[in-house]
Parts: structure tokens; C-alpha cells; sequence
């Protein structure tokens, strides 16, 4: 049973089915955020709030793990979160290595108003 209105379970897709998305994005942007997706299986929304210091240690170089800090993380109903640190998969590391974040932005995946993606959602401090 696939999810309908919050009920349900989320349909889990196959390998050949993550390969054919990927070959119809045609940005190593939008690519990147789907392996960091597929391989560490963060949320949307955290991968959006990444900073280029999560993942990179100098420029064009992944980081062996990928920093989810507390706050771009899920919080559990007391408020709480914790970082959390993601070994970074041999094929992961070379979507990274290819992508070139932009020079300007603290964020990986800078938005138009040159913040995380998320421009309404409040700015993480750090």
C-alpha cells in the first residue's frame, strides 16, 4: 500500500528505478541532490539546509562523512535533535567531487535569494 493522505507506507524504489531518474535530470545539481538523498537517506528539507562545509574539507574534495547538524534535522516532539554523521559512499563521493558549489555561497544548494533552497524557512545559525 503506498502513502495516501498520510496513511499508508512510502513505496521504496529499486536500483534500475533510481538509475532512470537520475539519466532524466540533466543538472549534476539537481543529480547530486538526489544521490546525497539515495545514499544517506536524510530529508529533503535537511539536504536543502546543507552548508558546502558539511561536505566538502577543500574545495573539490568530499569529506569522508556528511555533517547533518541538529538543526537542519528532524526534531523528535521534545524538541531535540541530534547531528548526525553519514560515511559518504564511493559513488557518492564522486557526484560530489564533480559538482562545483558555487564560490559566493556558504550553501550547497544556494537558492535565488542566495540562502539554503528554503529562502521562507529561518536562517541557520552557526
Amino acid at each position: 500500500m503506498t502513502k495516501n493522505n498520510r496513511k499508508g507506507k512510502a513505496a521504496v524504489i529499486t536500483n534500475a528505478e533510481y538509475s532512470k531518474i537520475r539519466q532524466q535530470i540533466l543538472t549534476e545539481k539537481y543529480k547530486l541532490l538526489l544521490d546525497i538523498r539515495w545514499f544517506t537517506g536524510e530529508r529533503w528539507g535537511a539536504l536543502v539546509q546543507l552548508k558546502v562545509a558539511d561536505v566538502y574539507r577543500e574545495p573539490g574534495k568530499a569529506k569522508t562523512d556528511i555533517i547533518f547538524p541538529a538543526i537542519i534535522r528532524k526534531h523528535r516532539p521534545d524538541g531535540s535533535a541530534d547531528t548526525t554523521e553519514i560515511p559518504v559512499h564511493d559513488t557518492l563521493k564522486e557526484s560530489l567531487e564533480r559538482y562545483k558549489p558555487e564560490t559566493q555561497s556558504e550553501w550547497l544548494f544556494p537558492s535565488r535569494c542566495h540562502h539554503s533552497l528554503r529562502c521562507g524557512i529561518a536562517l541557520r545559525v552557526n
